[in-house]
């Protein structure tokens, strides 16, 4: 009947209103008999009720899901029976053909049920009546924080809860607050030493939401002319890539870094390379060494011309991580002759590497006791492996 006389639309607006009065009628009796209130939430839900959906929530999830499903319902209703044209204001009430028009005044309605909206002045269906239309949030910013004020908010200092925040400022796009919230909760006082009591699964999401931003182009790197952006943002999101990378190096796991230093602005990258040799130097054997600067190759190699990338960065960084080391007396003789192998594991520069080499063994061997088994370190532990030479022949 709905459909020959009013449409789909219609039958749609009824079936609302049926769900709404079944709402009604279940919770007035949950509260005498103290059991239905999940059967009234599901009708609520059903017709766009917030508060009967409210009832039979248990969680910050449950809330959210609750508003936004009748928001979401709210706003299919409007296009469905508004024509498309988007506007709520004429979902209230259905279509009628003539002859119910010319009739409606020799029907019987009850006139409480116009009163309530139930029936519009017409005659005709009309859902949602007053007292659901005026507790549905007016657009999607405000059902997100509607539904995301309940069981403590977005804002909870429970560490546990920190999943509530990102998730509601991804929907509404706040970027620049999610950024400032991570930093916040990663480095508390501000201070990079303090990052160590943070967990590590929560900042290789921040590296990785970083990453997802730039890639997705949600953030701009560079602007209409091509010159890098030096905006807050892209300075938030650098500085928490730049902690999990740091993360990385402290923790020792040398061969994932190049995965994510090659995304660091030109100086900061560069100095976190000579971090990452220095840390590689003192605590890796050579094999590990050579991986790691193989694996620096292919990542820049990959990226020239991305945040300053130029070709051989790789070798320009082991040069001047190189050439520092052998004028430090820093970590002794032993160290000295342990950094100049990254030189070594290029092949096109071998001849540079040599050349290195001879000043830096010279040196060693004039320097006493101590200098002379560096160097001879040198020339029997550190240049053959780093060459790819097992037999050891330089040295006897």
């Amino acid at each position: 009947e709905g459909a020959e006389y009013g449409g789909e639309g219609e039958t749609k607006v009824l079936w609302r209103w049926a769900c709404h009065n079944a709402a009604c009628a279940i919770a007035d009796r949950a509260e005498g008999a103290g059991h239905g209130r999940f059967e009234s939430a599901m009708y609520g839900v059903l017709s766009g009720d917030v508060e009967r959906a409210m009832v039979a929530c248990t969680s910050w999830e449950d809330s959210m899901w609750a508003v936004m499903r009748c928001w979401l319902e709210y706003q299919i209703d409007a296009e469905l029976l508004a024509g498309g044209d988007g506007t709520v204001d004429r979902m209230m009430g259905g279509m009628v053909d003539e002859a119910d028009e010319m009739d409606g005044e020799n029907r019987e309605y009850p006139m409480e049920d116009v009163g309530n909206g139930v029936m519009n002045d017409a005659y005709q269906p009309a859902f949602p009546i007053p007292a659901v239309a005026e507790q549905m949030p007016a657009d999607l910013p405000s059902a997100v924080l509607k539904g995301a004020a309940e069981f403590g908010g977005i804002e909870s200092i429970d560490p546990t809860k920190r999943l509530r925040k990102v998730q509601v400022d991804l929907i509404l796009g706040n970027v620049d607050s999610l950024v400032d919230a991570l930093k916040r909760w990663i480095v508390p006082g501000g201070s990079t030493e303090e990052a160590q009591d943070c967990p590590p699964g929560l900042m290789r999401f921040s590296a990785h939401l970083a990453l997802l931003f730039w890639r997705m182009d949600l953030v701009k790197i560079v602007d209409e002319e091509g010159s890098l952006l030096m905006d807050r943002t892209n300075d938030g999101l650098q500085k928490l890539l730049w902690i999990y990378v740091i993360h990385l190096i402290d923790s020792a796991s040398y061969e994932l870094v190049p995965t994510y230093v090659v995304h660091l602005r030109k100086g900061l990258r560069r100095t976190t390379m000579q971090l990452l040799l220095e840390e590689a130097t003192y605590n890796e054997r050579i094999e590990v060494r050579k991986s790691v600067s193989s694996r620096c190759d292919h990542w820049l190699d990959n990226y020239i011309g991305v945040e300053g990338i130029v070709p051989g960065e790789m070798w320009a960084s082991a040069q001047t991580f190189c050439h520092k080391a052998m004028r430090s007396s820093f970590g002794g003789p032993l160290t000295r002759a342990d950094s100049i192998s990254w030189m070594f594991f290029d092949e096109k520069n071998r001849q540079d590497a040599t050349r290195a080499g001879e000043t830096l063994c010279r040196d060693l061997t004039l320097s006493g006791v101590r200098g002379a088994l560096g160097g001879l370190h040198l020339l029997r532990d550190v240049i053959p492996p780093s060459i790819g030479d097992g037999q050891h022949t330089i040295c006897p």
